[in-house]
This record gives C-alpha cells, sequence and structure tokens, in this order.
C-alpha cells in the first residue's frame, strides 16, 4: 500500500489533483495500519510496567523521526521535486520488503520454534491446573496471574 501511494504520488501532475489525493490518502491509510500493528507487536507478552516504557519510548523514537524526515522531505521537494521525493519514499518502503522476504525462512523457524514452546507451555499450564483441582485447587486460583498493582507506581 505504501510503496502503491509513492507511485501514485510520483507519477501525478503538478498540481496534483485527484491521482495525488488518492496517494495522500493510501499514504496515510497504510502508515495508520503499520503503526496499530507495530505498536501490538511491539507489546505483546510484556507486563504492564514493561509494554508502556517501551510503548513509549517506541511513541518519542518514531514521532521524532517523523519530525526529521517531514523536515528533510521539504528539502528534497525545493531541490529535487515531488516526484524525486515519492520515488525516494517508495524505493525507503520496498528495500525492507526484500530484506524481510530474503529472510523468510529464518522468520518462518523462530516462529514455529516460538508456536512449539507455547504449546509446551500451554501443556504444563493445563497440567498444572489439573494437579491443583484435585490438591487445593482454589488457592492456586487466587494468586494474581500478572503484577499489575504496581505499574501505576511506575508510571510516576
Amino acid at each position: 500500500m505504501l510503496i502503491a501511494a509513492g507511485l501514485l504520488a510520483g507519477v501525478a501532475p503538478p498540481d496534483g489533483g485527484g491521482l495525488l489525493t488518492i496517494a495522500l490518502f493510501l499514504l496515510g491509510f497504510g502508515w495508520n495500519l503499520g503503526f496499530v500493528a507495530g505498536s501490538a507487536m511491539l507489546s505483546t507478552g510484556l507486563d504492564l510496567p514493561e509494554r508502556t516504557r517501551l510503548q513509549g519510548f517506541a511513541d518519542a523514537l518514531i514521532w521524532s523521526t517523523s519530525a526529521v524526515a517531514s523536515l528533510g522531505s521539504g528539502v528534497i521537494v525545493a531541490v529535487a521535486g515531488y516526484t524525486s521525493l515519492s520515488l525516494l519514499g517508495a524505493a525507503l518502503v520496498a528495500i525492507p520488503i526484500v530484506v524481510l522476504a530474503s529472510q523468510r525462512n529464518v522468520i518462518t523457524a523462530i516462529a514455529v520454534q516460538t508456536a512449539a514452546a507455547g504449546a509446551a507451555a500451554g501443556a504444563a499450564a493445563g497440567a498444572a491446573l489439573a494437579a491443583a483441582s484435585t490438591s487445593g485447587g482454589p488457592q492456586l486460583l487466587r494468586q494474581p496471574l500478572r503484577e499489575d498493582a504496581g505499574a501505576l507506581d511506575d508510571l510516576v
């Protein structure tokens, strides 16, 4: 979607028009999809204190980079034009796609290992629950699953 936005913006007429409007819509929509998905993936499996710290750091890094890129894009448009900026943007999006595609086997192997570890942990948790149900299970269920009580103290 982001590559399509960059290419559409690159071939848009100088006065903009409908083609540039579509390209900018695709750019914003693609950015939001990537931002939300990336934020969700980043904080998966973390406790609340770590999640808030990491998400705050990631947001600060993303928005600082965005500010620098906005200033830089103004310079590129002034020097080389909007078409050059959009082609550069499409190339910058294509680079991670090529790298990830070349690493697909490695990423798949990691995903399989993670799923197997998760299944083993699930089986162990099921065995623990079964054992607890025969020997005073209510004590196990009264214990908190996560230590969220001190999370607000960490934020202050």
